[in-house]
């Protein structure tokens, strides 16, 4: 018996909801080598809910606040802090 391992791939997709659907398409169909999860923010995604369920196992959304937090991150080390972080 093989058995495959089955990988994880985490796509963050920030921007305009074209890009969104260029994403999806770039994806084709379900693989069973790969789970796909999604990092979107929720006023571009949340309108595709239905489409994104075919292609990611799971799709994370952030509000705009926390996509202008992340902006300000330099680093991958300092992700956690910036998430944190609440403007006044």
């Amino acid at each position: 018996m093989v058995i495959i391992k089955k990988q994880k791939i985490l796509i963050i997709q920030l921007t305009r909801m074209g890009d969104l659907i260029q994403t999806i398409q770039s994806i084709g169909q379900p693989r069973d080598d790969i789970s796909f999860y999604l990092l979107s923010i929720e006023s571009i995604s949340k309108p595709l809910k239905h489409i994104l369920n075919e292609y990611f196992v799971e799709t994370i959304y952030i509000n705009e606040e926390t996509r202008f937090n992340l902006e300000k991150c330099t680093s991958f080390e300092n992700v956690d802090s910036c998430l944190l972080y609440t403007s006044d």
